[in-house]
Formats: structure tokens, C-alpha cells, sequence
């Protein structure tokens, strides 16, 4: 469990691969005892579980990669507010704005993957992040884009 995941926290290597940094913080067990309003950047990106301080899993990282994408699709903050609590009440009591609300053409495998992803219980995203990137392999198949599952040593998240 990455804990983080935020556009600060993705590079892109001169391959043009996406690679997850600060891994730091996915064994930092103070992170999740921390109030989210005194959390340094990445409030925006924090799954609801983490926002209550409760136990989390790979799916909050499912979560904060779905708020990765809507905002890398839209340009526009996926949960805004003004301040990193007024964010957190956003994640807990708001849905994503529906992405066909944007001025961008998604494929409708998309939004389904990333609807599961952004989803406000951990039940209800992908069991596995092996299902998660099944389903967006086939979102990018679609797309004439593929997916190497083998880049890297460990996967996505």
C-alpha cells in the first residue's frame, strides 16, 4: 500500500513509462494516525478510509489513482476546495463530478473503470490491482494503446 499516490508522486521516465515515487510513506504507520488537515500535499488524492484515519488497503491507492486520472482527463480538480479539510469533506461526502461533464471524449470502458475506482466504499473498487489494470489494459486496447504489465519490477501500485 503506496498510501500517497498524487500527480506530485508519478514521474515519467525517458521511456515515457509512469513511475510511483515517495515510497517512503507506504511503511510510515504515523501517516495514517494523522489528521488529514495536517497532512502535507496530496489531501486532494487521500481515499475516504484515509480521510477517517481508518485501516486501509490497495484499494485507497485505487482510489487516489482514479482522482489521478479524472484530474489528468479534465484539467480540473476532482474533489476542490479550498483548503486540505474542505478537500477531505469533498472526498467523504461528494461524488466525482461526472467526467461527460468535462469537454473530453472518454470511452465509456473508461469512466466505468474509473466510476469503480473513485468509489466512496472499499467494497465496491477492484478487489485486486491485477483486476484494476486488466481493466484499464482493455480501456487502452480500445484506444489502440497497450498496456506492459512486465515494466518495472513490481507492478503498478
Amino acid at each position: 500500500v503506496h498510501r500517497r499516490v498524487s500527480p506530485a508522486n508519478v514521474l515519467i521516465d525517458r521511456d515515457g513509462e509512469a513511475r510511483l515515487t515517495d515510497l517512503a510513506v507506504a511503511t510510515a504507520l504515523s501517516w495514517d494516525l494523522m489528521p488529514l488537515g495536517d497532512r502535507p500535499e496530496g489531501a486532494g488524492y487521500a481515499a475516504p478510509e484515509q480521510v477517517v484515519a481508518a485501516r486501509v488497503d490497495g484499494r485507497a491507492d485505487q482510489f487516489s489513482l482514479g482522482v489521478v486520472l479524472w484530474e489528468a482527463l479534465t484539467s480540473r480538480p476532482c474533489f476542490p476546495g479550498d483548503s486540505s479539510r474542505a478537500r477531505a469533506r469533498a472526498i467523504l461526502r461528494e461524488p466525482a463530478a461526472p467526467i461527460s461533464e468535462a469537454d473530453v471524449e472518454v470511452p465509456g470502458s473508461l469512466v466505468e473503470a474509473m466510476e469503480r475506482m473513485l468509489a466512496k466504499e472499499p467494497a465496491n473498487r477492484f478487489e485486486t490491482d491485477d483486476e484494476m489494470l486488466e481493466a484499464l489494459a482493455s480501456c487502452g486496447r480500445e484506444l489502440g494503446l497497450s498496456l506492459d504489465r512486465t515494466a518495472g519490477s513490481s507492478g503498478l501500485l
